[in-house]
């Protein structure tokens, strides 16, 4: 969602007609869904069960099918102590995301909370820590003005980082070497 909502709140200030942006998005997603799945199936026949990507697949298709499997023939009846810290996480969320919308200064992100678990947070907790720092001082040194001016630089660092990975990847495919992938699969970097 934040996909869609980044381009209409730009359009927005930039005086662009959402409605056009909404039907081009539209479009755009329906034809990357139809390209993603041909490219997907073209991919694991040709390669078959050595395709690279074929493990993933795997991995999630009989993950989901076991746990379906499991509940099915050996149901189980609601665990209390796990709805309850769910609830909980819940509630400290929603009290977070209050907090930052009642209080500038407020330093915690709601969305920090559920992110701490996952386990990307392991490769990308010090680029964050190093945005925040940056994003408090230069709210403290230049205010408001100054990180308006700054949003294009970091956005510029943002975009040159996927154009120089995507620009290694189709490097990668036309020479057929192995190169620097910007993704993370399977816990490694490749």
């Amino acid at each position: 969602m934040p996909n869609q909502f980044e381009p209409l709140k730009m359009a927005e200030v930039a005086r662009i007609n959402s409605r056009r942006l909404v039907w081009a998005m539209m479009i755009g997603s329906a034809v990357a869904l139809i390209v993603g799945m041909w490219t997907n199936l073209d991919m694991m026949y040709r390669g078959g069960a050595i395709a690279r990507v074929s493990f993933f697949k795997i991995w999630v298709a009989n993950t989901a099918f076991r746990r379906l499997e499991n509940w099915l023939y050996h149901p189980t009846p609601p665990n209390l102590l796990r709805m309850t810290f769910m609830g909980f996480g819940v509630a400290l969320t929603v009290i977070l995301f209050v907090l930052r919308m009642r209080f500038f200064w407020w330093p915690l992100h709601p969305a920090g909370y559920p992110l701490a678990v996952s386990s990307s947070i392991d490769y990308f907790w010090f680029t964050f820590f190093i945005s925040w720092t940056l994003k408090a001082i230069i709210l403290k040194y230049g205010r408001i003005k100054g990180y308006q001016r700054a949003i294009p630089f970091f956005f510029g660092l943002i975009l040159g980082d996927f154009v120089t990975g995507g620009l290694w990847m189709v490097y990668g495919i036309l020479t057929q070497q192995q190169v620097y992938m910007i993704y993370l699969n399977g816990g490694t970097w490749y």
